[in-house]
């Protein structure tokens, strides 16, 4: 991988990310207090103040029944099927890859209430017993430079674990964390943690329904070439 991309990804990382998971609502931990938001059987949320980076940290669950661990991963890391449920982008790219470490480009669609919008990230994962774990940081690279009139989101805190339901390996759950800095105007109704949770749980749980061969097809080749 290119030095300019070069985002040191450590143990301490996956362990924050593992921490902030089991941090309960309304238990003051190092970090601050989980709020909750939103409780249901699919969806559970919940946000965290930061008065040091005016931004909120942002964690939500989603029990995603009929879709196994295997087939969330594909949802979130292959480029067909990421821009095919999330909505909110216009293009994604991997710019660089290895082993499991890759250097992810996006960019944002543009419309009367957002402004064209692009993040750089280094993702790392890691497999972990049952369990898939995706930290996320800001990186640089060559082949995506700061583009003038796109604004660049600031990641502070990004990542997600997977896991199979228990008692239920043919299910899933999602969790994620995410704490970005948008910048600019965007109404703060459309970046809240209830509203991402179900935007997320809504337009995945919807593409799989309407891709369901194409999501299990793609899983059974990343299985035959880890093989």
């Amino acid at each position: 991988m290119a030095e300019s991309a070069f985002v040191p990804i450590s143990d301490s990382d996956f362990s924050k990310l593992q921490y902030e998971d089991r941090e309960q609502s309304d238990v003051a931990g190092p970090y601050g207090q989980w709020r909750s938001s939103h409780r249901s059987s699919e969806v559970q949320s919940w946000y965290r103040p930061d008065t040091q980076t005016n931004t909120d940290a942002l964690k939500f669950k989603l029990t995603l029944n009929g879709i196994t661990s295997e087939e969330v991963y594909q949802l979130l890391t292959d480029l067909q099927l990421r821009l095919g449920w999330n909505t909110d982008l216009e293009t994604m790219e991997i710019l660089e890859w290895q082993d499991e470490e890759a250097v992810v480009y996006w960019t944002s669609k543009s419309n009367c209430c957002f402004t064209r919008r692009d993040a750089l990230l280094k993702v790392a994962t890691r497999h972990e017993g049952d369990q898939i774990l995706m930290v996320a940081k800001d990186t640089t690279h060559p082949k995506a430079p700061i583009v003038p009139g796109v604004i660049r989101v600031e990641t502070f805190l990004s990542g997600c674990i997977i896991r199979p339901l228990e008692g239920d390996p043919s299910s899933s759950t999602l969790t994620v964390l995410q704490q970005l800095d948008f910048k600019g105007w965007i109404p703060k109704c459309f970046i809240s943690s209830r509203f991402m949770a179900y935007h997320w749980y809504n337009n995945m749980t919807g593409y799989y329904s309407r891709n369901v061969q194409l999501v299990k097809s793609k899983a059974a080749e990343r299985r035959l070439n880890m093989a």
